[in-house]
């Protein structure tokens, strides 16, 4: 099955076309910010180039937050778009999900904004906690942190962290299991992204 994957949900974002756990192109960049917009264009300029239509996009896989507002938010609307439009399967990624996919022990975050992080702790790329905003200081173990690299993450001076690339077949991986196992979105319109933050959680004061 040929799925189109899209990740704008954190930097660099990332889109990757291919069947099963074979990419046939991808591509990742971190976009200025005049121009935050350009994944349909990026996907027509590739669709293009490799002579392919929309007709080869047999499902749509989307990296539905927690994330960047605005990134989660476009990069949700336009894989619903595509999927109704199309009439194809929608399935959803978790962004920490996609980073801890290759954590063998450790903590998988991005930045949250207002010096928090979003986290979740994996084992052998399977998670072991829910995902959480909290600020970096209330990791308290010995763990290894893995993060993508960034200019936010980097400002918060984490020790202990390592920053990684999440792969395509990862992305191609997750996607046909989500699949495979029936993790459908019924209604693609009626997606909405994973912000992860509550007026409680932004307003929340250090102790």
């Amino acid at each position: 099955m040929n799925i189109l994957g899209i990740n704008n949900a954190f930097t660099p974002i990332q889109i990757v076309f291919g069947s099963n756990d074979e990419a046939l192109f991808s591509i990742k960049e971190n976009p200025p910010s005049r121009y935050p917009n350009n994944i349909l264009f990026l996907i027509n300029e590739f669709f293009t180039a490799f002579r392919l239509s929309t007709n080869d996009i047999e499902a749509i896989s989307v990296v539905n937050g927690p994330g960047s507002f605005t990134g989660t938010r476009i990069g949700v609307v336009e894989a619903k778009i595509i999927a109704h439009f199309l009439n194809i399967p929608l399935v959803t990624i978790n962004s920490l999900d996609i980073i801890g996919s290759k954590i063998n022990e450790g903590w998988a975050i991005l930045p949250a904004g207002r010096g928090q992080i979003f986290a979740a702790k994996f084992q052998n790329g399977k998670r072991t906690s829910k995902d959480s905003c909290i600020f970096p200081e209330e990791i308290k173990d010995d763990l290894s942190i893995y993060a993508p690299k960034s200019k936010m993450i980097e400002k918060l001076n984490i020790k202990n962290i390592h920053f990684i690339s999440p792969s395509n077949n990862s992305f191609l991986q997750m996607s046909h299991e989500k699949i495979k196992s029936g993790k459908i979105i019924k209604d693609p319109l009626s997606l909405s992204p994973v912000y992860l933050r509550s007026t409680d959680l932004i307003f929340r004061k250090r102790k």
